[in-house]
């Protein structure tokens, strides 16, 4: 990508979602079943579910004809886009506090850190001419502050339904770098909100306990614009200066989705406290998307309409694998290992540490 109107600039479209890490407090233990059968069913009723803090951040590329505005040459583009690979780490700090044996009220911050590549080669055509050709390499820093509240509701029965409200702010810091020379820097901050609504149930086998569970998700995201400052890679002093790029104006979404997981458990009684390994599966599938037009400018002043259906993930599937340790005094602590492939050649992996208390 380059300043020059001879080559396209690519536009870079980033989405936040959210969802909530979610725990729960296991009922109190009948009068006629006090003992270790009692304590034994309580450490299985502990389930370990979905500890991610917030939902992946997908990002995708769109591309901006070098020429094509009102009475300009049509571009002739074709794209051979790299997988996008995600890498994320969070911390989460947590707060359960039973309101009586069926309800419990819930609290989470996290903080994380990402990194978000994509390398990408664009062909450009025009009226016949040999293709230009331009590799280039995106990489999006990402810091992520939310905060989360939810309500769950269980019953003897093994079933419980959680809601949570969530709130998320992330700082995106963009690098591109197009045939090694030309470098493409910008800033900009995505503010998001989101809602959840799942059910599940406990189904216990021995010592084992699966948890299947199905949720609803919706999250509304606006990310602000961005300007990209080039710098010519090649020029060290006259290049060092920067100048505008490109431009992408803010960008908003609203999507609502569906997730259904299965996760397979078995608490370990220890001398310190209760360990419950466990691994699980998820699928997500998008339901529906309401996004409004986003317009990017090209350093010539040329415009175009960006496709925001570029930038996200259909459907998706994933696989996790974690520990949980539960001290006394309802003190527990989490590690979780996740990877997701999905539709837009995504490639995902997450790592996330917490630390709950039950008050």
């Amino acid at each position: 990508m380059s300043l020059r109107s001879s080559i396209p600039p690519l536009a870079l479209l980033m989405v936040c979602a959210l969802a909530q890490a979610q725990s729960k407090t296991p009922p109190p233990c009948p009068d006629d079943k006090r003992g270790e059968d009692c304590a034994a069913a309580e450490e299985q009723d502990r389930r370990v579910r979905n500890n991610e803090a917030a939902a992946p951040q997908v990002v995708g590329d769109a591309p901006l004809g070098p020429a094509g505005g009102p009475g300009g040459p049509a571009p002739s583009l074709r794209f051979e886009r790299g997988p996008l690979k995600v890498r994320n780490f969070g911390v989460s700090l947590a707060v359960d506090h039973a309101l009586s044996p069926q309800w419990v009220l819930g609290g989470v911050v996290n903080v994380s850190k990402g990194k978000l590549q994509r390398q990408q080669t664009e062909f450009d055509s025009t009226n016949g001419t040999p293709p230009n050709v331009i590799r280039s390499d995106t990489t999006v820093d990402t810091r992520s502050t939310s905060l989360a509240a939810s309500l769950s509701y269980f019953t003897r029965d093994a079933i419980a339904i959680d809601g949570a409200f969530s709130l998320m702010r992330t700082q995106l810091e963009t690098r591109r770098i197009s045939n090694d020379t030309d470098q493409f820097t910008g800033e900009n901050v995505s503010n998001a909100w989101g809602l959840w609504l799942s059910a599940s149930r406990i189904w216990r086998f021995g010592p084992r306990a699966v948890v299947p569970q199905v949720g609803l998700e919706y999250t509304d995201t606006r990310t602000g614009a961005l300007t990209a400052i080039y710098q010519d890679l090649s020029d060290p002093l006259n290049g060092a200066n920067g100048t505008v790029g490109f431009r992408v104006g803010e960008q908003k979404q609203r999507v609502l989705a569906s997730v259904l997981s299965a996760q397979l458990q078995q608490p370990i009684s220890m001398r310190f406290g209760t360990l419950t390994p466990y691994g699980r599966v998820t699928w997500r599938q998008r339901l529906w998307k309401d996004a409004d037009p986003i317009l990017g400018t090209n350093s010539n002043g040329l415009t175009r309409e960006l496709d925001p259906d570029s930038a996200e993930s259909r459907s998706s599937i994933g696989l996790a694998a974690g520990v949980v340790l539960q001290l006394t005094r309802g003190i527990s602590s989490f590690v979780d290992v996740s990877h997701r492939r999905g539709s837009n050649d995504l490639q995902e992996t997450r790592v996330g540490l917490g630390l709950k208390f039950e008050i």
